[in-house]
Protein backbone atom coordinates (compact mmCIF):
# COMPACT_ATOMS: atom_id res chain seq x y z
CA UNK A 1 0.00 0.00 0.00
CA UNK A 2 1.32 3.44 -0.87
CA UNK A 3 2.14 5.65 2.10
CA UNK A 4 1.25 9.30 1.33
CA UNK A 5 3.79 10.54 3.86
CA UNK A 6 6.53 8.75 1.92
CA UNK A 7 5.56 10.60 -1.23
CA UNK A 8 5.59 13.93 0.66
CA UNK A 9 9.09 13.29 1.94
CA UNK A 10 10.34 12.45 -1.55
CA UNK A 11 8.86 15.58 -3.08
CA UNK A 12 9.60 18.23 -0.47
CA UNK A 13 13.00 19.23 -1.85
CA UNK A 14 11.76 19.35 -5.44
CA UNK A 15 8.66 21.42 -4.72
CA UNK A 16 10.45 23.89 -2.47
CA UNK A 17 13.29 24.28 -4.96
CA UNK A 18 10.92 25.10 -7.79
CA UNK A 19 8.92 27.57 -5.73
CA UNK A 20 11.96 29.46 -4.45
CA UNK A 21 13.45 29.66 -7.94
CA UNK A 22 10.29 31.20 -9.37
CA UNK A 23 9.88 33.73 -6.57
CA UNK A 24 13.48 34.89 -6.73
CA UNK A 25 13.44 35.37 -10.48
CA UNK A 26 10.45 37.72 -10.42
CA UNK A 27 8.99 38.64 -7.05
CA UNK A 28 6.07 40.58 -8.55
CA UNK A 29 4.28 37.31 -9.21
CA UNK A 30 3.15 34.53 -6.89
CA UNK A 31 2.71 30.92 -7.87
CA UNK A 32 0.21 28.70 -6.09
CA UNK A 33 1.51 25.13 -6.01
CA UNK A 34 0.38 23.43 -2.84
CA UNK A 35 0.43 19.79 -3.91
CA UNK A 36 2.19 17.48 -6.36
CA UNK A 37 -0.94 17.61 -8.53
CA UNK A 38 0.00 21.21 -9.36
CA UNK A 39 3.00 19.85 -11.29
CA UNK A 40 1.13 17.28 -13.37
CA UNK A 41 2.92 16.33 -16.60
CA UNK A 42 5.59 19.03 -16.43
CA UNK A 43 7.77 16.26 -17.90
CA UNK A 44 6.92 13.92 -20.76
CA UNK A 45 7.66 10.43 -19.42
CA UNK A 46 5.72 8.48 -22.05
CA UNK A 47 7.57 5.81 -23.99
CA UNK A 48 7.43 2.63 -26.02
CA UNK A 49 10.70 0.92 -25.07
CA UNK A 50 12.34 -1.44 -27.57
CA UNK A 51 15.81 -2.73 -28.35
CA UNK A 52 16.41 0.57 -30.20
CA UNK A 53 17.25 2.64 -27.13
CA UNK A 54 18.90 5.71 -28.60
CA UNK A 55 17.41 8.71 -30.38
CA UNK A 56 17.50 8.72 -34.18
CA UNK A 57 18.99 12.21 -34.03
CA UNK A 58 22.63 11.52 -34.95
CA UNK A 59 23.74 14.98 -33.82
CA UNK A 60 23.16 14.17 -30.16
CA UNK A 61 23.85 11.12 -28.02
CA UNK A 62 20.67 10.78 -26.01
CA UNK A 63 17.93 8.36 -25.07
CA UNK A 64 14.90 8.01 -27.33
CA UNK A 65 12.50 8.57 -24.38
CA UNK A 66 12.76 10.22 -20.98
CA UNK A 67 12.04 7.94 -18.02
CA UNK A 68 11.10 8.32 -14.35
CA UNK A 69 13.37 7.28 -11.49
CA UNK A 70 13.57 8.36 -7.84
CA UNK A 71 15.42 7.76 -4.57
CA UNK A 72 18.72 7.26 -6.41
CA UNK A 73 17.56 4.07 -8.13
CA UNK A 74 19.46 2.69 -11.11
CA UNK A 75 16.29 1.69 -12.93
CA UNK A 76 13.43 3.77 -14.30
CA UNK A 77 9.98 3.48 -15.88
CA UNK A 78 7.86 5.15 -18.55
CA UNK A 79 4.21 6.06 -18.86
CA UNK A 80 2.25 4.32 -21.64
CA UNK A 81 2.50 5.96 -25.04
CA UNK A 82 -0.90 7.25 -26.14
CA UNK A 83 -1.95 5.47 -29.31
CA UNK A 84 0.36 2.49 -28.70
CA UNK A 85 -2.01 0.01 -27.09
CA UNK A 86 0.74 -2.53 -26.38
CA UNK A 87 2.04 -0.15 -23.69
CA UNK A 88 -1.31 0.02 -21.86
CA UNK A 89 -2.01 -1.83 -18.62
CA UNK A 90 1.34 -1.35 -16.91
CA UNK A 91 4.40 0.85 -16.75
CA UNK A 92 6.65 0.29 -19.78
CA UNK A 93 10.22 -0.63 -18.98
CA UNK A 94 12.17 -0.61 -16.86
CA UNK A 95 15.22 1.10 -18.21
CA UNK A 96 18.25 -0.11 -16.26
CA UNK A 97 21.79 1.14 -15.87
CA UNK A 98 24.16 -1.64 -16.95
CA UNK A 99 27.01 -0.38 -14.73
CA UNK A 100 27.56 2.62 -17.01
CA UNK A 101 25.11 2.36 -19.88
CA UNK A 102 21.31 2.76 -19.94
CA UNK A 103 19.35 0.05 -21.77
CA UNK A 104 15.74 -1.13 -21.83
CA UNK A 105 15.32 -4.33 -19.84
CA UNK A 106 11.71 -4.93 -20.91
CA UNK A 107 8.90 -3.70 -23.12
CA UNK A 108 6.77 -4.04 -19.99
CA UNK A 109 7.96 -6.08 -17.02
CA UNK A 110 4.46 -6.38 -15.47
CA UNK A 111 1.26 -5.87 -17.45
CA UNK A 112 -2.21 -6.24 -15.92
CA UNK A 113 -4.98 -8.25 -17.60
CA UNK A 114 -8.56 -8.16 -16.26
CA UNK A 115 -11.10 -10.83 -17.24
CA UNK A 116 -14.88 -10.81 -16.75
CA UNK A 117 -15.26 -14.22 -15.09
CA UNK A 118 -18.87 -14.56 -16.24
CA UNK A 119 -18.27 -13.91 -19.95
CA UNK A 120 -14.57 -14.86 -19.96
CA UNK A 121 -13.85 -11.70 -21.98
CA UNK A 122 -10.85 -9.51 -21.29
CA UNK A 123 -11.25 -5.79 -20.68
CA UNK A 124 -9.41 -4.06 -23.53
CA UNK A 125 -7.55 -1.03 -22.17
CA UNK A 126 -7.65 0.52 -25.65
CA UNK A 127 -11.45 0.76 -25.31
CA UNK A 128 -11.35 2.62 -21.99
CA UNK A 129 -11.37 6.33 -21.33
CA UNK A 130 -7.81 6.66 -20.08
CA UNK A 131 -5.34 9.13 -18.64
CA UNK A 132 -1.58 8.87 -18.12
CA UNK A 133 -0.03 11.32 -15.67
CA UNK A 134 3.38 12.12 -14.28
CA UNK A 135 3.62 13.81 -10.88
CA UNK A 136 6.85 14.54 -9.00
CA UNK A 137 7.56 11.22 -7.29
CA UNK A 138 4.70 9.24 -8.87
CA UNK A 139 3.43 7.80 -12.14
CA UNK A 140 -0.32 7.30 -12.53
CA UNK A 141 -2.64 5.76 -15.10
CA UNK A 142 -6.43 5.40 -15.02
CA UNK A 143 -8.72 3.32 -17.26
CA UNK A 144 -12.46 4.00 -17.08
CA UNK A 145 -14.86 1.45 -18.54
CA UNK A 146 -18.66 1.54 -18.38
CA UNK A 147 -18.80 -0.43 -15.14
CA UNK A 148 -15.19 -0.60 -13.95
CA UNK A 149 -12.24 1.70 -13.23
CA UNK A 150 -8.66 0.46 -12.97
CA UNK A 151 -6.02 2.73 -11.42
CA UNK A 152 -2.28 2.04 -11.32
CA UNK A 153 0.29 4.07 -9.38
CA UNK A 154 4.06 3.64 -9.28
CA UNK A 155 6.47 5.09 -6.73
CA UNK A 156 10.01 4.28 -5.61
CA UNK A 157 10.26 3.22 -1.96
CA UNK A 158 14.06 3.14 -1.87
CA UNK A 159 17.10 3.08 -4.18
CA UNK A 160 16.39 -0.51 -5.26
CA UNK A 161 12.62 -0.86 -5.15
CA UNK A 162 9.69 0.47 -7.17
CA UNK A 163 6.18 -0.34 -5.95
CA UNK A 164 3.03 -0.52 -8.07
CA UNK A 165 -0.42 -0.27 -6.50
CA UNK A 166 -3.35 -1.57 -8.54
CA UNK A 167 -6.90 -0.58 -7.62
CA UNK A 168 -9.91 -2.05 -9.46
CA UNK A 169 -13.28 -0.48 -8.65
CA UNK A 170 -16.74 -1.63 -9.66
CA UNK A 171 -18.51 1.56 -10.75
CA UNK A 172 -21.66 -0.17 -11.99
CA UNK A 173 -24.88 -1.09 -10.19
CA UNK A 174 -24.47 -4.87 -10.37
CA UNK A 175 -21.88 -7.23 -8.94
CA UNK A 176 -18.86 -8.10 -11.04
CA UNK A 177 -16.91 -11.33 -10.90
CA UNK A 178 -13.37 -10.76 -12.13
CA UNK A 179 -10.15 -12.65 -12.72
CA UNK A 180 -6.73 -11.10 -13.18
CA UNK A 181 -3.32 -12.15 -14.41
CA UNK A 182 -0.07 -10.40 -15.30
CA UNK A 183 2.42 -10.84 -18.12
CA UNK A 184 5.91 -9.53 -18.76
CA UNK A 185 8.98 -9.97 -20.91
CA UNK A 186 12.63 -9.12 -21.37
CA UNK A 187 14.04 -7.57 -24.55
CA UNK A 188 17.43 -9.23 -24.05
CA UNK A 189 19.32 -7.19 -26.63
CA UNK A 190 20.30 -3.72 -27.78
CA UNK A 191 20.34 -2.35 -31.31
CA UNK A 192 23.23 0.09 -31.59
CA UNK A 193 23.41 3.18 -33.80
CA UNK A 194 25.86 1.26 -35.94
CA UNK A 195 23.04 -1.28 -36.53
CA UNK A 196 24.85 -3.94 -34.55
CA UNK A 197 23.18 -6.17 -31.95
CA UNK A 198 24.44 -6.56 -28.38
CA UNK A 199 23.02 -9.72 -26.79
CA UNK A 200 22.39 -9.44 -23.04
CA UNK A 201 22.25 -13.22 -22.32
CA UNK A 202 19.55 -12.72 -19.68
CA UNK A 203 17.23 -15.45 -18.44
CA UNK A 204 13.80 -15.51 -16.77
CA UNK A 205 13.46 -17.88 -13.82
CA UNK A 206 10.74 -18.43 -11.24
CA UNK A 207 11.01 -16.45 -8.03
CA UNK A 208 9.14 -16.22 -4.76
CA UNK A 209 5.69 -14.91 -5.72
CA UNK A 210 6.91 -13.79 -9.12
CA UNK A 211 9.84 -13.98 -11.49
CA UNK A 212 13.53 -13.10 -11.61
CA UNK A 213 15.74 -11.82 -14.40
CA UNK A 214 19.14 -13.45 -14.09
CA UNK A 215 22.09 -11.75 -15.77
CA UNK A 216 25.23 -13.17 -17.31
CA UNK A 217 28.74 -11.77 -17.48
CA UNK A 218 28.81 -9.46 -20.49
CA UNK A 219 31.61 -6.88 -20.75
CA UNK A 220 30.86 -4.71 -23.77
CA UNK A 221 32.66 -1.53 -22.76
CA UNK A 222 30.80 0.56 -25.34
CA UNK A 223 27.17 -0.35 -24.61
CA UNK A 224 26.49 -2.88 -21.84
CA UNK A 225 28.27 -4.38 -18.84
CA UNK A 226 26.87 -6.82 -16.28
CA UNK A 227 28.07 -9.69 -14.10
CA UNK A 228 26.53 -13.03 -13.26
CA UNK A 229 25.72 -11.81 -9.75
CA UNK A 230 23.19 -9.23 -10.97
CA UNK A 231 19.48 -9.91 -10.62
CA UNK A 232 16.14 -8.12 -11.14
CA UNK A 233 13.15 -9.35 -9.10
CA UNK A 234 9.44 -8.94 -9.85
CA UNK A 235 7.48 -9.78 -6.70
CA UNK A 236 3.68 -9.82 -6.36
CA UNK A 237 1.97 -9.11 -3.04
CA UNK A 238 0.03 -12.40 -2.98
CA UNK A 239 0.97 -15.98 -3.87
CA UNK A 240 1.02 -16.52 -7.65
CA UNK A 241 1.74 -19.33 -10.09
CA UNK A 242 4.44 -18.44 -12.60
CA UNK A 243 4.88 -19.89 -16.07
CA UNK A 244 7.80 -18.98 -18.34
CA UNK A 245 8.37 -19.45 -22.05
CA UNK A 246 11.61 -18.12 -23.51
CA UNK A 247 11.73 -14.36 -22.78
CA UNK A 248 8.11 -14.06 -21.60
CA UNK A 249 6.29 -14.94 -18.41
CA UNK A 250 2.77 -15.05 -16.97
CA UNK A 251 1.55 -15.13 -13.36
CA UNK A 252 -1.96 -15.97 -12.10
Amino acid sequence: MINPSLIKKCLLGVVCGLSVGILLSENRYSVKADTVEDYKNVLDISGNPTANFYSKNKKVSTNKYSSFSDQGAWHAYYLPKEGVSSTYGGFPGPMIIAEEYPVNLSHQISKLHIINAKTNKEFNFADAKRSFNYYPGRLNQVYKFKNLTATLDLIFTDSRTAMVRTNIQNTGKTNLSLKAYWTGDIINKLKTREKKTVNFKQQLVKGTNGVKVKFSKVRNDNYYMTTAGNQFNVVYSAPVKTSIKDDKYRVV
